[in-house]
């Protein structure tokens, strides 16, 4: 063999040995025969395991070289074309845009700049942004409405209509870190935390501390702060009322209050009349029987409680049973027995009755004549709360 045969023979094999551990480098990457990634899953999950030696976490090592001889020393395309910044905005080695921190707090300001489209393809969120195997969540795992709107197609207003949802379907498509925070307790630049309207926490409205609405509201609102009920969420910014929310407040008062007037309340939001329901304070009880009797009124068995609704024990939500006087028998003082829910020297239970024939009650500057009193019966206890 000559000296240039052999020559020729030397630089093919060492050609053939480069190739060879270039094709072992490259083994799981790429295939020489066919000049393409065989792997039916090479985009987007092998690639990925590939150029991050096995690992997808986040800041694993990148290992592009084998991808270079390709797709050129910058990875913008090289001898294939393909240049890796066309699904990864942030470079070869970050995906969405580098400036991004947190994605749910970052994705919705570069969505409404520039759009969808470098984002619904089939390698990152999928060509209807519905999601795509091993890489990009659907849109709709957070967006409850789509793409296009973050809470329910049938929502019109969420301060209006997130109640019934939550009622209905729970609290778990709310509770994430790109919605309203895993605690409900906000997501920066994203869903608000819960608290700041719900006063009581995520699952109550108004203060914990508030024992009930119809007797906490009123110190609540007199130490001045009216405004945490006063606005869109809650009773609307004039405290005219919310739709699916708080109510108007004219509903129970006189409106619009005015400083140094005193506060009215309307009959018939609390309670019925008489009332009808079965707890407090629309507790049906009695009441139907007794204010079927002549010359019974609320008063008779609630004074300082009963008729006009500025009466000063009206609004505590105690039944405050406080017998008027005017019921008293001779054998002493008309009383009530709240523990047994029972009266006493009543003159229309069983004691002799101190009444004339003609009651006359003393309303305001003038009398009035109810007429008779009840008639007794020889009952002299009785459960006045019983409707029998």
């Amino acid at each position: 063999m000559s000296r240039l045969s052999c020559s020729l023979v030397l630089l093919m094999l060492t050609a053939l040995i480069a190739v060879v551990a270039c094709s072992d480098s490259r083994e799981q990457v790429f295939n020489a025969e066919t000049g393409r990634h065989d792997a039916a899953d090479w985009l987007p999950l092998e690639h990925a395991l590939a150029t991050t030696s096995g690992s997808t976490a986040p800041g694993a090592p990148a290992n592009t070289a084998p991808c270079k001889e390709c797709h050129g020393a910058d990875l913008l395309g090289g001898v294939s074309g393909v240049s890796c910044s066309g699904c990864h905005l942030g470079g070869p080695t970050h995906v969405h845009p580098e400036a991004w921190g947190t994605v749910s707090r970052d994705h919705m300001p570069h969505v409404q700049a520039n759009g969808t489209a470098s984002c619904a393809n089939l390698y990152c969120h999928g060509t209807s942004l519905n999601g795509a195997a091993n890489s990009g969540p659907s849109c709709s795992s957070c967006h409850l409405g789509g793409p296009a709107a973050i809470h329910p197609p049938a929502w019109a207003a969420s301060l209006s209509e997130h109640a019934s949802y939550a009622s209905t379907a729970g609290t778990a498509g709310c509770s994430n870190a790109a919605c309203h925070g895993v605690n409900l307790d906000g997501a920066a630049s994203s869903g608000p935390s819960c608290s700041s309207c719900h006063m009581g926490g995520p699952t109550r409205v108004h203060p914990e501390s508030w024992t009930n609405r119809y007797t906490s509201h009123g110190p609540f609102v007199a130490t001045g702060d009216a405004a945490a009920c006063s606005n869109l969420a809650c009773h609307g910014p004039q405290l005219a009322g919310v739709q699916n929310s708080g109510p108007s407040c004219g509903v129970c008062h006189d409106w619009p209050l005015a400083p140094g007037v005193p506060v009215v309340l309307k009959c018939g939001f609390c309670h019925g009349f008489p009332p009808n329901g079965a707890a407090s304070p629309n507790r049906a009880g009695a009441h139907a029987k007794h204010l079927s009797l002549g010359g019974v009124t609320c008063s008779s068995c609630h004074s300082g409680a009963g008729g006009a609704t500025d009466n000063p024990l009206h609004p505590n939500l105690t039944p405050d049973v406080i017998l008027d006087t005017a019921y008293n028998s001779k054998s002493g003082s008309a009383s009530f027995d709240a523990a047994n829910k029972t009266c006493s020297n009543i003159s229309c239970h069983g004691g002799p009755r101190t009444q004339s024939q003609t009651q006359v009650i003393q309303t305001g500057p003038t009398s009035t004549v109810l007429g008779s009193a009840p008639q007794s019966t020889r009952v002299q206890t009785r459960n006045c709360c019983s409707p029998s």
